[in-house]
């Protein structure tokens, strides 16, 4: 059936994903996690390098909530004990936020709706990183896109600096599509600003099929996306 397989819908191998709220909670982890680590920011945020005020992080809240999809990136609870201590411990344990995942930032202009093309950004906070949950999300964004939100074209900036994201996007199949010469000014030093896309019928090639979030989401992929051999 099409609905095969929805009930992990908002689950990765090892993530959860539920929306982000205007509340205390996520607007502290904004603010203390992400906003305000400075490693974080250099990484994924070209704004100047600055302290943020908890008004930016309501900012971001309010900013999520037009986006197409804005969601926290969690780790799922995992209560100890007996099957009835778990489903007890569960109604009061809450996924563990590590980071955030937008998907077309502040929301679409209607006329441009038809192009079918959408941004995406994630950060995860400096004590989860290197831990491969970038490429996990990632590839669950890219499956919501293509699979659910009808995209074409999914895109996304880095810094030339940001080595370690350049490699993680050519490895998920992202193809460097331009780049703004010395754009970005850092640590008194000039970067470029480089311009990554993914595209539904190419992007997700065979070698992506074992790397996508979920066995449910590999197998819709391989119904609902054309996909064209690697190589050829």
């Amino acid at each position: 059936m099409v609905t095969d397989g929805l009930e992990g819908a908002y689950r990765s191998e090892r993530l959860v994903f539920r929306a982000v709220e205007n509340n205390d909670e996520d607007k502290k982890f904004l603010h203390t996690q992400i906003e305000n680590d400075p490693v974080t920011v250099a990484l994924s945020n070209p704004i100047a390098l600055m302290p943020r005020t908890s008004k930016h992080s309501e900012w971001m809240v309010e900013q999520m909530a037009k986006s197409v999809l804005a969601v926290m990136v969690c780790l799922p609870a995992d209560p100890a004990g007996g099957d009835e201590e778990k489903v007890d411990e569960a109604k009061t344990t809450a996924p563990k936020p590590i980071g955030y995942l937008a998907i077309g930032w502040g929301g679409i202009p209607p006329a441009m709706v038809h192009h079918r093309s959408v941004g995406l950004g994630i950060a995860i906070a400096p004590q989860y990183q290197g831990r491969g949950y970038g490429t996990e999300v990632i590839n669950w964004a890219l499956d919501w896109a293509f699979r659910y939100g009808n995209y074409h074209r999914v895109h996304l900036d880095t810094v030339s600096y940001n080595e370690r994201a350049q490699h993680l996007y050519k490895k998920l199949g992202f193809v460097e599509e331009g780049r703004s010469r010395e754009s970005y000014w850092f640590n008194r030093q000039w970067h470029d600003t480089i311009s990554y896309g993914i595209l539904e019928t190419i992007g997700l090639g065979r070698e992506q099929l074992a790397m996508v979030s979920s066995p449910e989401s590999a197998e819709n992929l391989k119904r609902n996306v054309s996909l064209v051999p690697s190589g050829g």
